[in-house]
């Protein structure tokens, strides 16, 4: 690679290396050892600045996404990691709450590549590895203060657990990705533990109340004193967009949001990251108002993400109601249900793709729910290796209720999903089961800009 390598050149490497989520092979799945290998060849970047690192099963990115926001009003310079992207493979690496400029992610890219290729014989990172290290290097080299990771899968192996950090964060623990992690609850939350490799601070987001109390009782074994979030109450006052927080202390005000109505899970990270802030700095109530005004504001694009008016490219049909949304177990499905509920929209056109893997029957409840609900329901399969065919899709919802049989329409793509919907105009649309299938929905549409942008 020189100097002028371009973005395109970066992301066609990047497209060479193994990946479990492109090619569903578990020995995809790199071993630690060879992440430990580059970052030491890279000089340990991600030794340099403070980190917050957050494991979980449903919330993490945007729990994550809202940690970084408050970070940045307390007055700190920021580094994001999350992952999957929808929109840009820059948008899982942020700087100060904006997509990292071209320029810094190629230098990162081309570092970080260059130096696998030096030492191909001895080590073979895989794609998240690649860009875990990309992250890594860029915060070092963009002179974050903080930097705010998101596991991939799981904790005890993942490739952002090869990192120091300050504070550890567990989100809501459920049933997910349960031929890595294993099929009971307390199997999953002692991988997610694994980002606990010392005694340190530790936040926990609310739980069920089985597995708070085995993962608090794993927490004390190790030194550990968790801190509940739920110290922090936030009410919704559903329509009126108005939001009562009260505070362990007994502070108590409320703040609207007449942008968009908070979905109940986003109110959850909202408390664990005004929990996570008041460790790193100590608040006036009027800081703590501020905060939690900027954490409303917080939206990550394909998480309950509501779009009215929005233009379908190809035609230039304005779909009047959209929804987005790429949650993919059970707890995000009756999640998505519940807003849906929220919002009042009934009788909806559902566009499903899901992954192979997530053909559990922890999903049939909230599936079951959705199917009953839509007025049809429109298969499609995303083009991923872990994507399910629609004919498996059909066959699981129909087992489910053999009721939803005549809803059922099986598209070609997931473009011909979206071209169906967009002629056939009939109330709301919701797309979602995948963040594959988001990343292929998106481009098709002109969306809002309420999300991170680009910084170029």
């Amino acid at each position: 690679m020189t100097s002028n390598t371009s973005l395109n050149t970066i992301l066609a490497k990047l497209n060479t290396l193994a990946s479990f989520e492109k090619t569903a092979n578990l020995l995809d799945l790199s071993p630690l050892a060879s992440m430990k290998q580059l970052l030491r060849a890279l000089g340990n970047p991600e030794q340099r600045y403070k980190i917050i690192h957050i494991a979980g099963t449903n919330g993490k990115g945007q729990t994550a996404a809202i940690i970084s926001r408050l970070l940045t009003e307390a007055g700190f310079r920021v580094g994001l990691y999350t992952s999957p992207t929808v929109l840009d493979v820059r948008e899982g690496i942020q700087i100060d709450n904006e997509f990292i400029r071209e320029d810094a992610f190629v230098a990162g890219g081309e570092a970080v590549l260059n130096t696998i290729e030096e030492h191909q014989e001895d080590f073979c990172p895989s794609y998240f590895d690649t860009m875990t290290a990309i992250a890594f290097y860029a915060f070092y080299q963009q002179q974050v203060d903080w930097a705010v990771i998101e596991t991939g899968m799981g904790g005890t192996t993942d490739s952002t657990n090869t990192a120091p950090k300050e504070i550890a964060v567990i989100t809501p623990i459920s049933h997910d990705h349960s031929a890595f992690l294993g099929e009971s609850l307390e199997d999953i939350a002692e991988s997610k533990l694994g980002i606990v490799t010392h005694a340190m601070p530790v936040i926990l987001a609310s739980q069920q109340i089985d597995i708070k109390q085995y993962i608090i009782k794993k927490l004390q074994e190790r030194g550990c004193t968790p801190i509940d979030s739920d110290r922090i109450t936030i009410t919704p006052h559903y329509p009126e967009d108005r939001y009562t927080f009260v505070f362990i202390g007994g502070e108590t005000f409320s703040l609207s949001s007449p942008e968009r109505r908070i979905p109940r899970p986003t109110l959850e990270c909202i408390k664990t990251a005004l929990t996570t802030i008041s460790l790193i700095k100590e608040t006036t109530l009027d800081e703590r108002r501020r905060y939690a005004q900027a954490a409303l504001a917080v939206s990550l694009p394909g998480r309950l993400q509501l779009c009215h008016e929005i233009k379908y490219k190809p035609s230039g049909a304005i779909l009047p109601t959209v929804l987005f949304d790429g949650g993919h177990n059970a707890a995000a499905l009756q999640a998505l249900h519940e807003h849906l509920h929220v919002l009042g929209i009934k009788d909806y056109s559902l566009v499903l793709g899901m992954a192979q893997d997530k053909l559990l029957e922890h999903i049939n409840a909230p599936l079951r729910t959705l199917c009953a609900e839509a007025g049809r329901i429109i298969l499609c399969q995303a083009s991923s290796a872990r994507a399910a065919s629609t004919d498996a899709l059909q066959h699981f919802i129909l087992a489910l209720s053999r009721e939803s049989e005549k809803k059922i329409i099986k598209a070609e793509s997931v473009q011909d999903a979206l071209h169906l919907v967009a002629t056939e105009q009939v109330g709301a649309v919701i797309i979602a089961g995948s963040f594959y299938l988001l990343q292929e929905a998106f481009p098709w549409f002109e969306l809002p800009h309420s999300v991170p942008r680009p910084n170029c």
